[in-house]
């Protein structure tokens, strides 16, 4: 029975992992021409602090540029000619391309587009997420640029696996009956503690760079 639920978590997992594994593209058309799109890119990466480097295999296009997986705006970007300018094509696997895809616009015309943003408290997002990481999942995601209205339904994988993790724990690994204050307490607070770490390092990255577009002012299509 115990193995049973621990392979009913790990499905899931790999379940509700799909959509974050799909890879979605959005384009952009601008009448400036090919450089003078790559100018105004690198420049809105370079005020975002977002790292990123040429790649050669550009598939078609003229110009590609790709970011380190750990970053705080992950993406790979394609600029090309189109018709009297140029194209660009941005990746990602969540909503950051669109986020991105906006910027550059307000950089490349000057219009300021309809939807803002707030800054959000790090403070408290370290405090949620250390306590339950399905609330500070939640909180990160509340308003955010870079995640799909869909996104919620991960702090239920979040919270099945904090009691997983807590069982797990609690029974030293199913060797006792179930003591996460006595005899498991070791090895609750190292599986809750890892499990919260990993969380505390994603949250992190993304509450950073929604505070950064905010502080610079930048604003959106949608949310």
């Amino acid at each position: 029975m115990k193995l049973k639920i621990v392979y009913f978590i790990a499905a899931m997992q790999i379940f509700f992992s799909f959509p974050v594994l799909a890879v979605n593209a959005v384009t952009g058309e601008f009448s400036k021409s090919p450089e003078e799109i790559r100018q105004i890119v690198t420049k809105t990466l370079d005020k975002l602090g977002s790292k990123y480097s040429e790649n050669d295999d550009t598939n078609g296009f003229m110009f590609r540029l790709v970011s380190p997986f750990m970053n705080l705006y992950p993406f790979d970007l394609y600029i090309g000619s189109y018709e009297n300018g140029s194209m660009v094509r941005i990746e990602s696997m969540n909503n950051t391309n669109n986020a991105l895809l906006d910027a550059i616009t307000i950089d490349a015309t000057g219009k300021e587009l309809p939807y803002k943003i707030r800054e959000k408290s790090l403070a408290l997002t370290y405090a949620l997420t250390l306590l339950l990481p399905a609330a500070g999942h939640l909180y990160t995601i509340a308003d955010s640029p870079f995640e799909k209205k869909s996104a919620w339904i991960f702090s239920i994988l979040y919270l099945a696996i904090d009691g997983v993790l807590l069982y797990t724990g609690g029974t030293s690994f199913f060797t006792h009956s179930f003591d996460p204050l006595q005899t498991g307490l070791t090895s609750t607070l190292i599986l809750l503690g890892t499990y919260r770490a990993g969380h505390l390092l994603f949250n992190h990255m993304s509450i950073t760079a929604n505070n950064r577009m905010v502080q610079l002012g930048y604003t959106f299509h949608y949310n």
